[in-house]
C-alpha cells in the first residue's frame, strides 16, 4: 500500500519502511541490498528484511525498458533454503578455452556485502535458477576489480599479512569456467597471502578499500578521533602478489570527530569530514600528503549527517570534483585539486515544511554524464510526509538545475540507481517504482483520401503521442482514454506530474515540433515546421500547384525526452476541367455558325429591282393613300386614350 491512508486515517500515510524496514531491496542495518541491474533488467527484493528468514522471501525481474515481469520467484538453494538478493555480479572470463562475460545474481548467508557473510550462493538472472555455492568466504572488505571480479582483500594485523581472495579462483584459473552445480570451499579462492613487517605496528584498522589500496586510521565515523590522529595506506599489486606499506602520517584534527568520507584512484585522493565544524580536506592518496582545507563552514545542521552526524562527502572521479553537504541543504562543490569552492545549490523547500531548515536534506546518488543526482531522505519522516521532497538532476559543472521531481526515496531502501540511461527510483509517497528516462513517441498524419482538383489548398494533419510503457498502465488510459499526448522539453516536469502523480494540468503547455516534408510529382520537396498542440495534434495547410501524386512524411525528430518517430501518407491532385462557355457565347457561337443571309434592306431592294417599273402617277397615290392611313390611324389612338381617361 503507498499514499495517504483516506477514511478515518485522514492525512496519515500508509508506512513505507522508514526506519530500518526498509523497502525495494532494502534492509539497512541488516546487510541486504539491491536493486541490481543487468543486462537491461532490474532485479529486486519483493518484500523488505526483517534480519531472517520468517516470512516469505522472493525477487522480482523487471524488463527496465517496459517494466513487462520476466519472472518472480524465490531464491532457492537446492536444500529448501530462501534467500534474498544481496548484489549483481557480471565477470569476463577469457581464457585459452573460453571467452564471455557470465551473470550473477548472488545471496548471502550471515550478512550483505561487505557484512561478513559466510555462504555466498549464485542464481541466473535470465530464470532464477540456482548456479552454485561457495561456503566459508573470508573476511575483509570487498570490490569489484577490472574484468568484474569479486576481489576480497584480508588484512591481519596481528600476524602482519595480507591477503587477495578472488571469486574466479574457486571455480577455475585457468581453461573453461563452468560454476553450474558446484558447492565449493572458498578458500580455494585465496591467490595469494604476503607480509608486510610494519603491519603490526600500525594504529588503528583497515577504514576504506580500493583496488590497489587499502587505507587504514585509528578513528571511526561517530567516536572521538585520537589526537594526533593516525592515517596510513598498503600499495597492492594484485597481478605481482605484493603489498607494501606506502605511507603512515599523523594529522592533528581540528574536531573532535574526524571521518574519513571517499577515496578516489583516479583523483588520487582521499577527503576527511570534520563533524563539529562542518568543513573537508583533502590528501593525495598515494602519499598522504595534505592538499587543502579546511573548505568554508557548511551550516550548522551538516553536522547532523548519516549515522554518526557526518556530512555526505563524495568524490566525483573522472570530474576532479568533490560533492558535500547533508541537512543543511546547501549542495557544495570543490575543486578535487585545490578544495576552491566551484559552486553551490541551494535546495530550498518552496512550501517550508521541512521541521529543520528551509532547505530539504539531501544525499549524493550518483554521477553520470556529467550531472549530479541528489534525492531527498529522512531517517524516519513524520506523517503525512511534507510535500514537494526532490529528487534533482544537477549539472555538474556548472551547478545549474536541469530538471526535479518531487519523489522522496527511503533512507533505509536502496538509492535510486541507473543502468541503459534509465534511472530507477522508488517514491516513497506513493510506494510506486519509477523509471525514468526517454521514452516512445508515436507520429501519425493524414491526407484527404480523394484528389483534390488543382488550385485546391489541402489540410495536412497528424498527432505525436506518448507511448512510454507507463501509458499503457490501466491508471492512465482510463484519465487520458485518446492517450498522452508529447510535450517539449520545457514543459516536461510539470507535464510528468500531471500524468503520473495526478497534480493539476499546467495551464500553458507545448507540444514539439514537426517536419512536414512533401515530395511532388516531378520529386521535388517543400518542407514546413509545426507544433503539435496539448492535445498532440498538429495541422499544416497547403496549396499544391502540380498535377499528380504527393508524398507526405511528417518527422518527430525526437528531444531529450523522447526518441524520434515518422509516419507517411499520399494524396493526389487532379487537373480542373474545362470552363463551360456562358450563354453569350454560345449565342455568338450559333450565329457565327449559321449561314450568310441577305439583310432586310438588301432583300427589300432586290424586290424592288425585281418590280416592273410602275407610271409616276400612280406612285404618287400611293404615297397620298398612305398618309391618309397613317392620319386615321393616330386619329384612333387619340380618340382612344380620351375617351380611357373620362
Amino acid at each position: 500500500m503507498g499514499g495517504l491512508a483516506g477514511g478515518t486515517m485522514g492525512e496519515q500515510g500508509f508506512e513505507q519502511g522508514d526506519a530500518y524496514v526498509g523497502k525495494f531491496g532494502g534492509g539497512g542495518m541488516f546487510g541486504s541490498a539491491g536493486p541490481v541491474i543487468i543486462g537491461g533488467i532490474l532485479f529486486y527484493n519483493q518484500f523488505e528484511s526483517n534480519g531472517g528468514s520468517n516470512v516469505e522471501q522472493w525477487v522480482n525481474a523487471l524488463d527496465l525498458h517496459t517494466g513487462e515481469m520476466l519472472w518472480s520467484k524465490p531464491l532457492t538453494t537446492p536444500d529448501g533454503a530462501v534467500h534474498r538478493l544481496a548484489f549483481g555480479q557480471t565477470f569476463y572470463w577469457d581464457s585459452y578455452n573460453y571467452h564471455g562475460v557470465f551473470d550473477f545474481l548472488w545471496a548471502t548467508e550471515g550478512g550483505g556485502w561487505g557484512g561478513g557473510a559466510t555462504n555466498w550462493h549464485a542464481f541466473d538472472p535470465f530464470s532464477g535458477r540456482w548456479v552454485c555455492t561457495y561456503e566459508s568466504i573470508p573476511s575483509g572488505t570487498h570490490f569489484y576489480g577490472s574484468k568484474g571480479e569479486i576481489f576480497i582483500y584480508s588484512v591481519d594485523k596481528n600476524a602482519g599479512t595480507v591477503s587477495l581472495w578472488n571469486s574466479s579462483r574457486v571455480i577455475s584459473d585457468h581453461g573453461s569456467w563452468n560454476p553450474q552445480g558446484v558447492v565449493r570451499d572458498a578458500s580455494r579462492g585465496i591467490e595469494w597471502t604476503v607480509t608486510v613487517p610494519e603491519l603490526p605496528g600500525l594504529p588503528g584498522s583497515v577504514y576504506k578499500v580500493r583496488d590497489g589500496v587499502i587505507l587504514g586510521a585509528d578513528f571511526a565515523r561517530g567516536r572521538v578521533s585520537p589526537d594526533p590522529a593516525n592515517i596510513w595506506a598498503i600499495a597492492v599489486d594484485n597481478l605481482e602478489g605484493s603489498a607494501e606499506l606506502m605511507w603512515h602520517i599523523t594529522w592533528s584534527p581540528p574536531s573532535p570527530q574526524i571521518t574519513v568520507e571517499d577515496v578516489s584512484v583516479e583523483e588520487d585522493l582521499f577527503i576527511v569530514s570534520t563533524k563539529e565544524a562542518r568543513t573537508t580536506y583533502g590528501f593525495r592518496l598515494s602519499s598522504g600528503t595534505e592538499l587543502w582545507g579546511p573548505t568554508p563552514q557548511r551550516h550548522y545542521t551538516d553536522g547532523w549527517g548519516h549515522s554518526s552526524g557526518n556530512s555526505w562527502d563524495i568524490i566525483a572521479s573522472g570530474y576532479g570534483k568533490v560533492i558535500a553537504g547533508n541537512y543543511g541543504g546547501i549542495v557544495w562543490c570543490y575543486d578535487a585539486e585545490t578544495g576552491a569552492v566551484e559552486w553551490t545549490f541551494n535546495n530550498t523547500d518552496p512550501y517550508t515544511e521541512a521541521l529543520h531548515n528551509t532547505r530539504w536534506r539531501f544525499r549524493p546518488s550518483f554521477v553520470a554524464d556529467g550531472k549530479l543526482y541528489i534525492e531527498n531522505t529522512e531517517h524516519n519522516p513524520r506523517d503525512p510526509q511534507p510535500r514537494g521532497t526532490p529528487i534533482i538532476c544537477l549539472n555538474l559543472t556548472t551547478g545549474d538545475e536541469i530538471w526535479r521531481l518531487p519523489y522522496r526515496q527511503g533512507e533505509w531502501s536502496s538509492t535510486m540507481i541507473i543502468g541503459d540511461s534509465i534511472i530507477v527510483a522508488q517514491d516513497t509517497y506513493d510506494q510506486h517504482i519509477y523509471a525514468i528516462g526517454r521514452g516512445a513517441s508515436k507520429t501519425t498524419v493524414e491526407a484527404p483520401l480523394t484528389a483534390l482538383t488543382k488550385g485546391t489548398s489541402v489540410i495536412i494533419r497528424g498527432t505525436v503521442m506518448d507511448v512510454s510503457p507507463g501509458t499503457e498502465d490501466p491508471k492512465i488510459k482510463i484519465r487520458f482514454p485518446n492517450g498522452v499526448p508529447a510535450m517539449s522539453d520545457e514543459d516536461m516536469e510539470d507535464w510528468m506530474l500531471h500524468v503520473y502523480n495526478q497534480f493539476e494540468c499546467p495551464d500553458d503547455v507545448e507540444g514539439v515540433n514537426v517536419t512536414l516534408q512533401i515530395q511532388d510529382p516531378h520529386g521535388d520537396w517543400y518542407s514546413a515546421t509545426v507544433t503539435s498542440d496539448r492535445n498532440g495534434v498538429f495541422s499544416h495547410m497547403w496549396a499544391p500547384d502540380i498535377v499528380g501524386e504527393y508524398h507526405v512524411t511528417a518527422m518527430f525528430e525526437g528531444s531529450n525526452s523522447y526518441y524520434p518517430s515518422q509516419e507517411t501518407t499520399t494524396f493526389g491532385v487532379d487537373q480542373a476541367p474545362e470552363e463551360a462557355p456562358s450563354a453569350a457565347e454560345i449565342a455568338d457561337t450559333t450565329v457565327s455558325q449559321l449561314p450568310a443571309y441577305p439583310t432586310a434592306s438588301e432583300v427589300a431592294q432586290e424586290t424592288v429591282n425585281q418590280m416592273p417599273e410602275t407610271p409616276a402617277y400612280l406612285t404618287i397615290d400611293l404615297v397620298i393613300l398612305i398618309i391618309a392611313a397613317i392620319g386615321v390611324i393616330i386619329g384612333l389612338i387619340a380618340y382612344m386614350t380620351l375617351k380611357k381617361q373620362k
